[in-house]
């Protein structure tokens, strides 16, 4: 059972082991068609280095890194790293989530990147679409981003998705690519197979069978039960901020549910339009329904300490996708992939080593 903790919420990289730096020459890994047989990974890591890259979408252009091993010859298998609902750059920095609060800000897509770089492989992160100037500190893009999905952003974040798999597998140091999809990136990575996008495998981490709006409303209506349960039991001066915090709260979820109505036209909720939150909800349920269909390599990764959505969403998740999908449940790991039960200011270890075992040897 998930522990539920108080909290009224919407919404330097860690270290990969000892380091080698003898040049290593990799053999070049063939992918007919975009799909390969198994891979081979360093025995350890080595250092890694980085190169900006661009790419074009809807006339905008997107920002990101490959990161690579150093001393490597000939062609890498490649991974696109793809994020999730939010206003996330390259590096994914996170410090809290529903539910959740970090003692440090933990960049988990640039974590990542260089966990697997460092075993050979390409990695591709990129500042996403919703970066934009005004919002948090380290975005740059220009807020006129925003207008090429003020109609469909969820499609337009998977088109991003896909402008970024093209230049990537384009290159010639990269022989087939995987995608790791955190999230709604999860349901990214889902939507561009569904649009016949050639690739690998598919990660698919804190993948939930709630859409985003499903998961606000069920934060909310959580926030709601904490924050009268914990009045009940108090008898101070706390009351009087819980109170207040309990009134917000409860003006949230009304908003919530009027922008998330199907049938309502010029409602927001949180500064997000209602065409766009219905964008998402349709991303989602497209990604899910090809998930039951599609033949690629698929893992999805699960934490027990997902807070995100209700404790039925896993068993609900596994129902829906049947099988043929590789499943992994991570005890004490939140949505945001750090294990609260051991080091808390990284991504969790288990996952680190499960995603080398499935890109190394993907199966159906």
């Amino acid at each position: 059972m998930k522990r539920l903790l108080p909290l009224l919420l919407l919404s330097s990289c860690a270290s990969v082991g000892s380091i080698n730096e003898t040049p290593i020459t990799q053999q070049k890994n063939e992918c007919p068609n975009g799909v390969c047989e198994n891979v081979e990974v360093f025995e350890e890591p080595v250092s890694t280095v980085s190169e900006e890259v661009n790419f074009l979408s809807h006339g905008d252009t997107l920002s990101g890194e490959i990161l690579r091993p150093v001393g490597v010859s000939g062609p890498l298998p490649g991974i696109l790293i793809l994020h999730d609902f939010g206003t996330h750059n390259r590096d994914g920095m996170v410090r809290e989530s529903f539910g959740i609060h970090l003692p440090v800000e933990v960049p988990i897509y640039r974590t990542m990147a260089e966990q697997l770089a460092a075993l050979g492989f390409a990695v591709m992160i990129y500042d996403k679409r919703t970066c934009v100037e005004g919002g948090r500190v380290w975005c740059t893009y220009p807020r006129a981003y925003l207008n090429a999905g003020k109609d469909d952003l969820g499609s337009v974040l998977a088109d991003d998705a896909q402008s970024a798999m093209k230049s990537f597998t384009a290159r010639k140091d990269i022989s087939g690519v995987s995608l790791i999809g955190h999230g709604q990136g999860a349901e990214l990575a889902l939507e561009l197979s569904r649009r016949g996008v050639k690739m690998r495998s598919i990660a698919a981490l804190s993948l939930s069978n709630a859409s985003v709006t499903q998961q606000v409303v069920y934060q909310l209506r959580s926030s709601k039960e904490a924050l009268e349960t914990r009045l009940k039991e108090k008898n101070d001066a706390e009351t009087d901020e819980m109170r207040k915090q309990l009134v917000k709260v409860e003006a949230s979820l009304a908003e919530a549910k009027i922008a998330f109505a199907a049938d309502t036209k010029n409602a927001s909720f949180g500064g997000v339009d209602g065409t766009v939150w219905k964008s998402f909800d349709r991303l989602h349920e497209h990604a899910l329904e090809h998930a039951q269909v599609h033949t690629i390599p698929l893992l999805v990764v699960i934490g027990t300490m997902d807070l995100n959505s209700p404790d039925s969403d896993e068993e609900k998740l596994k129902s829906r996708l049947g099988k043929g999908v590789r499943w992994e449940s991570l005890d004490g790991v939140s949505h945001d992939l750090v294990d609260l039960t051991s080091d808390a200011t990284t991504i969790s270890q288990d996952l680190s080593q499960i995603l080398v075992d499935f890109l190394k040897t993907p199966t159906r």
